[in-house]
């Protein structure tokens, strides 16, 4: 499903060389998984949100994403910008990884 996608829009062999899935592109966002974790990228292929992250939602009504890693989750808005800091219990693997 996600080649579909993609293929449509002549990303998958420009950035995606790790991925594994892709959700449909939500105001012109995707989520997407790579070999690693979970990151956004735009419909050019570029990177909206890194790839670091243990999983990543999208709430359209509120075009922002919300992140987690290990314990601990963050928001971000459309254009990757961290909204609101990382709250949570974060392990020792989590605070060397950011």
């Amino acid at each position: 499903m996600y080649e579909a996608l993609l293929t449509e829009c002549n990303l998958l062999d420009r950035c995606c060389a790790d991925l594994v899935y892709a959700e449909d592109f939500a105001e012109n966002r995707a989520v997407v998984e790579t070999r690693e974790e979970f990151g956004v990228i735009d419909r050019t292929g570029r990177e909206v949100i890194p790839s670091v992250y243990n999983m990543i939602a999208y709430h359209l009504a509120e075009s922002r994403f919300e992140v987690r890693l290990g314990a601990t989750t963050a928001d971000f808005d459309y254009t990757g910008r961290q909204l609101t800091e990382f709250t949570g219990t974060p392990n020792e693997n989590e605070k060397e990884r950011v």
